[in-house]
């Protein structure tokens, strides 16, 4: 089965993530769940960390922004990453190491 382009950017986040050594989960969408929530949510050195993909044009939902904004508001770490973002990915990481 072919992966969609957000599936591929997950993998690359997945990938990042196993690398330095985060603690990580992706939670499923459930009826009963909380709309909006990220793709990841990581603890990295103490910090939580949350993380929404997306590829191509593909733009958060009010849902999503308004739980990477809580999460924030919140001295979490939250961010969207697409394909050209994973240095913006390392560099959260490399912030969350020197907190």
């Amino acid at each position: 089965m072919a992966l969609t382009p957000e599936g591929k950017v997950k993998d690359r986040v997945k990938a990042i993530l196993k690398r330095r050594g985060v603690w990580y989960c992706m939670p499923r969408g459930q009826t009963y769940g909380r709309a909006g929530i990220p793709d990841f949510l990581c603890c990295h050195k103490g910090r939580f960390i949350a993380i929404e993909t997306k590829a191509g044009r593909g733009k958060a939902t009010p849902l999503q922004l308004r739980e990477l904004k809580d999460i924030f508001g919140h001295q979490g770490i939250a961010l969207i990453v697409r394909e050209d973002g994973m240095p913006e990915l390392n560099a959260a990481l490399d912030f969350a190491e020197k907190m």
